[in-house]
């Protein structure tokens, strides 16, 4: 999509003394992304600005103050108004840092949930900010860091969320099961919907319909979506552009680059080179 002449622009902090946490600041005045899930925990807070939030089928407003909450592999969209300058920002957590503070809570295998997507919350939003500050100033103590992140997901979970014991969840078609886990273990490679179906005996329309049922995403989408977090990983690294673009199937650089913006809001030098303390 073509950059705003007026504002497109994100920027992306990590601390290695805390694995599992980053952080987004963006600013942008039109529509940018498609919609999309993320492996992780995203907590979005808008600092300026309205938005449309795309959330399980639905679309609502969520403007300034407001607190965005999405459990990982959530299919969503967040994006303005054309023309209409916003600013948030988004820290991604790593599910194991939250499932770890829920076991604390509810005993082993609780699993946190959010009683909204959308919530009003100045304690929760002042607590974050002040972590978010903490990871951009690069002359931070890291204990102090390491207590503001403890405080904020300790005040997401206690305010926001409950914390579940674990129970029995539904499980996902058996084609939709076998289709995922083919789409994991041969990611660099061009998937076909036919050879999809085939794997469960279903055809190609049976087929579609059932995995964009269970996953909110068609399967060339969905594999879209494995190969950028497969490369956030490979960029946190350090791992060089070219390699990650080859080792995660996209047919050369520029289009790697071009698809890792649309999803990220950044380009892969951008995000490999995020800002650290």
């Amino acid at each position: 999509m073509a950059a705003s002449s007026q504002e497109k622009k994100a920027t992306f902090w990590r601390d290695p003394a805390l694995p599992g946490i980053e952080l987004r600041l963006s600013s942008y005045d039109t529509p940018t992304f498609p919609k999309h899930s993320h492996d992780c925990y995203a907590i979005g807070l808008v600092e300026r600005g309205e938005s449309t939030f795309y959330y399980r089928g639905g679309y609502h407003r969520i403007g300034a103050g407001q607190l965005a909450l999405i459990p990982p592999d959530e299919v969503h969209s967040c994006n303005p108004e054309d023309g209409r300058g916003w600013r948030y920002r988004m820290w991604y957590i790593d599910p194991q840092r939250l499932h770890e503070l829920a076991e604390v809570v509810a005993g082993s295998g609780a699993r946190p949930c959010f009683r909204s997507h959308v919530a009003d919350d100045r304690t929760v939003a002042g607590h974050l900010l002040h972590f978010g500050s903490l990871l951009q100033d690069g002359g931070s103590d890291a204990g102090e860091r390491e207590e503001a992140m403890y405080a904020s997901l300790s005040s997401l979970l206690i305010r926001l969320g409950e914390c579940r014991p674990p129970t029995g969840t539904a499980r996902q078609p058996a084609a939709v099961l076998l289709a995922e886990e083919y789409l994991r273990t041969n990611i660099e490679e061009t998937v076909s919907l036919e050879t999809l179906a085939s794997l469960s005996g279903l055809s190609p329309w049976h087929f579609l319909r059932l995995f964009k049922a269970a996953k909110g995403l068609p399967p060339h989408a969905f594999q879209t979506q494995l190969r950028i977090d497969r490369a956030k990983q490979l960029l946190r690294r350090g791992e060089e552009i070219a390699d990650v673009a080859y080792c995660t199937g996209f047919s050369d650089q520029c289009h790697f680059s071009r698809k890792f913006r649309q999803f990220t809001g950044a380009t892969p030098g951008q995000y490999r080179s995020a800002q650290g303390c």
